[in-house]
């Protein structure tokens, strides 16, 4: 059961959050009816897309992690990693954490039996700060300050790790929940268990998709998580307070308690499963609307996508066209060394291919400076689809508009060669997501 654990640091005493088991959680019946019905609209509206998508999903996440962490990006400058040299360090290292989690992501929809040892192996996979596998903490941690005692949230002591994520493997081995429900519960008790120093979110998100991707057998997720980041930001925080035995739920649960003076062990326990029953459904109901909402916001992304095959039925051959159309999605900016090995083919065949998919403005060639000396193509309806995800359903939120502004050094970006293409459709195509470090006008798309 849940309980709150006094734990000692630096010779002072602090409450730590001990969680529930839930390995043998029961959803209500009208919560479940409403996860099956959810799993069964994800199926018929994402279960078609081709495998591809997997990574271009990923690339647009990452944007929701990179704001998180302060850190400006654009999606042509992960783009443009791939075909140009050059030292941008910060998609560098959100494109590290693009590979890591696509790695975590695809081995945990392989999994068939969960254990301890199996959720080690893909702790290791992923990448801290510094670019190093992360491993289960040998210390107290705290979440929301430096100060212990100013703390939002004090997870569970090292001493409960292995017992709790051993609960957590017997929980991904059920099959008899819905696959949303079990992925949302999955996220909410690893991010309460806290097991990792770095990456605990990543990892949430990574085992949410996972398990999407195994029991639905979705080839693409729907960004749930970037809700979080945005427009249900407050929602978010208010279930998962709920879910930590923080919130309102809980304190009623004490103030009754506490009217009811001393009650029989038995009522006590069933006063305190009816509590935890209670948190988990507002946790889920959240993790429901989330759903939803990214479900609304991606399908009109991959639509755009989509007509790629419409376009180019007259102008390729089927067998040309496979080899290039996972290209132009995952890398929707590219040379012809960038993707000459990829594609196995030679060339002067790259070449032909290329005159083929400008005539059917698929690709266009992209304005590049002085010092690259290869010519760039860019692919307009991939950059487009995402700065209109971003606009729509990121940049639309209350808590974002404020940060729209653009620093100084981004908008003399606003002659560049590249803005001039039709790719422009105004300045945001190049504007990150949130939070662009005013205090750093120095940094350059």
């Amino acid at each position: 059961m849940t309980d709150w654990i006094d734990i000692q640091y630096k010779d002072k005493h602090y409450p730590a959050y001990l969680p529930a088991s839930i390995t043998n959680h029961q959803i209500e019946p009208k919560l479940r009816q409403a996860f099956e019905q959810l799993d069964q609209q994800l199926v018929e509206q994402l279960g078609g897309l081709p495998n591809d998508y997997q990574r271009f999903g990923l690339r647009y996440q990452a944007g929701g992690e990179s704001a998180k962490r302060g850190v400006s990006i654009s999606r042509q400058r992960i783009a443009m990693l791939g075909c140009c040299s050059n030292d941008d360090r910060q998609a560098k290292q959100i494109n590290h954490w693009i590979e890591a989690l696509q790695r975590v992501t695809t081995d945990i929809s392989r999994i068939k039996n969960f254990t301890l040892s199996s959720l080690q192996g893909l702790f290791h996979q992923l990448l801290d700060n510094k670019g190093k596998p992360v491993h289960i903490r040998h210390k107290q941690s705290w979440v929301g300050s430096d100060d212990i005692a100013k703390a939002v949230y004090i997870p569970p002591p090292v001493a409960s790790m292995n017992a709790l994520l051993s609960d957590l493997c017997l929980f991904l081995n059920r099959d008899d929940i819905p696959a949303t429900a079990q992925a949302a519960l999955a996220f909410a008790q690893f991010i309460t268990i806290h097991p990792l120093r770095d990456g605990n979110g990543r990892f949430a998100r990574a085992l949410s998709n996972g398990i999407l991707i195994r029991r639905l057998k979705l080839p693409v997720t729907p960004p749930t998580c970037l809700y979080f980041v945005g427009e249900g930001t407050a929602a978010y925080k208010s279930a998962l307070t709920e879910f930590q035995s923080k919130g309102a739920i809980y304190q009623q649960y004490k103030k009754t308690l506490a009217n009811e003076g001393a009650l029989p062990q038995s009522k006590s326990d069933s006063a305190l499963l009816a509590c935890q029953d209670k948190m988990i459904a507002a946790f889920l109901s959240m993790w429901k609307n989330a759903t939803q909402w990214s479900i609304k916001q991606h399908l009109p992304l991959l639509d755009t996508l989509q007509n790629f095959e419409h376009n180019r039925k007259t102008t390729l051959a089927d067998g040309v066209w496979k080899k290039f159309s996972p290209l132009l999605i995952q890398q929707p900016v590219f040379t012809i060394d960038s993707i000459k090995g990829p594609l196995s083919m030679s060339v002067s065949k790259i070449n032909i291919a290329i005159e083929q998919l400008e005539k059917a403005g698929i690709i266009e060639k992209a304005p590049v400076a002085k010092a690259q000396k290869q010519v760039m193509w860019c692919v307009p309806a991939v950059l487009k689809a995402l700065k209109n995800f971003d606009q729509h359903s990121f940049l639309s939120s209350s808590r974002n508009k404020a940060v729209l502004a653009l620093p100084p050094s981004l908008n003399q970006q606003a002659n560049h060669p590249l803005m001039q293409q039709p790719l422009r459709q105004k300045i945001e195509i190049l504007t990150p997501f949130i939070n662009h470090r005013q205090h750093n006008p120095s940094d350059k798309l």
